[in-house]
Formats: C-alpha cells, sequence, structure tokens
C-alpha cells in the first residue's frame, strides 16, 4: 500500500513538473514573439573627450549650442523608419504639480535601420527659453508617424534631460 501511494505521488508530481514546463515554454515563446522594441539615449562629450551616458551639463546659455549625441538601437525585429523630434519644454507649478506650461521644436531628423542595427547622430541644441525647470525631450517615432503636436505620449519612446536655461 506504501508503495502505491508513493507512486501516486511521484505520478502527481511529475505531472506538476510537465505543465509547469509546459506553461514556461508557452510564456517563453510568447516572450520572444513579442520582443520587439527600439532604444533611445542621449550622450554628451566626456572630459576625456569620449561619448558618454552620464555627466550631462546641467546649465545651457540661452542661444548657445551644446552637441549631443542620439543613439538609437532597433530592436523590431524588422527594418524600422524612425523620426527623432527634439522639444524643449517648459513647465511651472500649479498647486504643487508640475504642469507643461510651453513646448518648442528645436530639431528633427530621420534614419532608418536594419534589425540589429544602431544610429548614432550628432546635432546641436540651441535653447530659445530661459527658465530654471526647462527640459530637452529627444522623441523616437517609428516608421515616420510624427503627430501634428509631438510629445511624451504619442511617441514610441522618448529620452529627457533637464536643464536650467541662463541668460
Amino acid at each position: 500500500m506504501e508503495n502505491l501511494a508513493s507512486e501516486r505521488g511521484r505520478g502527481v508530481l511529475v505531472v506538476a513538473v510537465m505543465l509547469v514546463v509546459a506553461s514556461v515554454g508557452v510564456v517563453g515563446a510568447t516572450v520572444q514573439e513579442n520582443e520587439g522594441h527600439s532604444t533611445v539615449s542621449v550622450l554628451t562629450e566626456g572630459e576625456d573627450g569620449e561619448w558618454v551616458g552620464n555627466d550631462y551639463p546641467t546649465q545651457l546659455a540661452l542661444g548657445e549650442s551644446q552637441q549631443f549625441v542620439v543613439n538609437v538601437e532597433n530592436h523590431e525585429q524588422q527594418p524600422t523608419a524612425y523620426t527623432v523630434v527634439v522639444v524643449e519644454q517648459v513647465f511651472d507649478f500649479v498647486d504643487g504639480e508640475r504642469v507643461l506650461t510651453e513646448q518648442r521644436e528645436l530639431d528633427q531628423f530621420e534614419g532608418e535601420l536594419a534589425h540589429e542595427e544602431t544610429w548614432t547622430y550628432t546635432h546641436a541644441i540651441s535653447p530659445t527659453i530661459a527658465g530654471e525647470d526647462v527640459r530637452i525631450v529627444w522623441l523616437l517615432y517609428l516608421d515616420d508617424e510624427v503627430p501634428s503636436e509631438p510629445s511624451t505620449a504619442n511617441a514610441a519612446y522618448h529620452v529627457h534631460l533637464w536643464f536650467e536655461i541662463i541668460e
């Protein structure tokens, strides 16, 4: 009797393990199929002259150019056309919350990448609005679908940096 109970217990354990393995296989297959994505990052020139993803300036002078590099990586599983829209945004505090009060487009550029290809684009930004809470945003759109009013809400991906723009 003990052997029969022990064998049943092993049988239940084997079935449970098989179900877990099967469900992990299905989840893994689903993740693999829907894994397409892109990445966008901003680089700036470091002290040693190399492009780095840190040590960004915190102040920019109104109207003066500052060079940045946008780095886009295509992991969409297919060739993809990209448009980057660079905007400056000004925020005020209203009832303790940061509220967007003004936005201006600074630049726009396009590139097309094959799957697993990387695009690095150097450009200069010249801020047009002075203030303490100015955000520069790089909005990434796929397949040239840029809306008439670009924003973080309608971009596929975005990255931003905060600056104080001094006169």
